[in-house]
């Protein structure tokens, strides 16, 4: 098994990806070799994507996309723990959100799709 990285590009600035590509290749390589997440622009669009610190495919974790952001959303979480002390409404929002969807996912699983 090797490593993979979450990459989430912002749809916003998507005609940016065609006119730079090179930049973005780059700037792509270049985050998934950090040992953090990291948000990186194109062109003239500053926050372009975000790329996820690259884990071991046995390293499980969970994203959520939530309004104009995606948050690893596990308790081992350095980010997810500096969310609960600074935004703590918007982390029990993430935490809802996800008993939510794992309500309707065993409901699935119960009853198939």
């Amino acid at each position: 098994m090797g490593y993979l990285t979450t990459v989430t590009v912002y749809n916003d600035g998507l005609d940016l990806l065609k006119k730079h590509p090179e930049e973005f290749c780059e700037k792509l390589y270049n985050a998934s070799l950090r040992q953090n997440s990291v948000d990186f622009g194109i062109g003239y669009f500053a926050n372009f994507a975000n790329v996820q610190r690259s884990r071991h495919a046995d390293d499980h974790t969970t994203y959520v996309h939530m309004g104009n952001t995606v948050t690893e959303v596990n308790p081992y979480s350095p980010k997810f723990g500096n969310l609960v002390n600074h935004n703590p409404e918007f982390a029990e929002k993430l935490v809802t959100f996800l008993e939510q969807e794992l309500e309707n996912l065993k409901k699935m699983v119960d009853h198939g799709s």
